[in-house]
């Protein structure tokens, strides 16, 4: 069985997965109100 190695998430990677995520719930938002 192949080990992986867990290594935690760097604050740049936490940031853009942040801004990421900011986004799409802006744009869900968006779609929710034009409906």
């Amino acid at each position: 069985m192949t080990e992986i190695k867990k290594i935690p998430a760097t604050d740049e990677e936490l940031g853009l997965m942040d801004a990421y995520w900011r986004a799409a719930n802006y744009l869900s938002a968006c779609q929710l109100y034009l409906l």
